[in-house]
């Protein structure tokens, strides 16, 4: 929801309460950017022992990133597919935002101990 709301700039849940509660739908709104969300997880086991590239990937994302969540030193592991983070970057550009996305997954690297 949160990425839809970025791309068309609205807010999905409003949009969804307003339909459910008074049977009204405003939109549709048109796109104003792409958006899209990179989810920061390892391979292994144990508590996260140290995440790399963070500094080197926010110095390549700037601007472009909206919103994150980044793992914490000493977390246990998470069980669900979102890891233990993620970053979600939104800019006008289509092409900047996939090429944001893949550097953030093949720059940072969540680590286990």
């Amino acid at each position: 929801m949160q990425l839809t709301g970025l791309a068309h700039g609205f807010s999905m849940e409003k949009a969804w309460a307003r339909a459910v509660v008074d049977g009204a739908f405003d939109g549709p709104w048109p796109r104003l950017r792409s958006t899209g969300v990179a989810f920061l997880r390892g391979v292994g086991k144990g508590k996260i022992a140290s995440v790399d590239g963070l500094s080197e990937a926010q110095a390549r994302m700037g601007p472009l990133v909206v919103d994150s969540r980044l793992p914490k030193v000493g977390a246990p592991r998470a069980s669900g597919y979102e890891g233990e983070g993620w970053v979600v970057v939104a800019d006008r550009d289509t092409a900047r935002v996939k090429k944001a996305l893949f550097e953030l997954i093949t720059t940072v690297r969540v680590r286990y101990a």
